[in-house]
Order: structure tokens, then C-alpha cells, then sequence
């Protein structure tokens, strides 16, 4: 099993870019490279970026960024709003909810 790191996730130009009608063709073999390289594969039409494939294991973790940026939008919009809450209301509203 292959230690996946962030660098070797990250794409490489030169191996990790595929037209559509390629990948569309060896769908399969797609699935296992990313499966086995831990790296994205941006497949692309007429000439330009047009999606990514992902493992699913690799996928999973990217939602947690994604959810945790999604509520540092939403609470940056509160505080802007006004409706934000010192740091002493927010410890004491957890406390309560999680019984500590």
C-alpha cells in the first residue's frame, strides 16, 4: 500500500491530464490509477480543464475541507451581520450541548 502524502496527490502535469474521449474509453484503468497513484486526474474537453476524477478514498477527506470552509464562510458572514458571540458564550453553549 502506497503512503499517500500531499505531494503525491498532487497532480503532475506531464502524467495526470487526459482528454475526455481517452478517459471515456479506458474508464476503467482511470479508476485504478487514481486508486493506485492517490493523484487527481483532470480530464479535459476541447483543450481545456473540464472535470477532476478522484479515488473515493481520497475524496472523503476533501469534503471535510469543504464542509470546514463552508461554515468559516457562514460564520465570517454572522460576525460581519453581527450576530457573532464571545469566545466565552461559545464554550459554555458546547459545554451544554455535549454534557461537559
Amino acid at each position: 500500500m502506497q503512503t499517500r502524502t500531499a505531494a503525491s496527490r498532487r497532480p503532475r502535469l506531464t502524467e495526470d491530464i487526459m482528454p475526455f474521449s481517452e478517459c471515456r474509453g479506458n474508464l476503467a484503468a482511470c479508476f485504478d490509477r487514481v486508486n493506485e497513484t492517490h493523484r487527481p486526474l483532470i480530464v479535459t474537453r476541447k483543450g481545456r480543464a473540464d472535470a477532476v476524477l478522484v479515488s473515493a478514498a481520497d475524496f472523503d477527506p476533501l469534503m471535510d475541507v469543504f464542509l470546514l470552509a463552508d461554515t468559516v464562510r457562514k460564520s465570517r458572514r454572522e460576525i460581519a451581520e453581527g450576530r457573532g458571540i464571545d469566545h466565552e458564550t461559545a464554550m459554555r453553549q458546547f459545554r451544554e450541548r455535549h454534557g461537559i
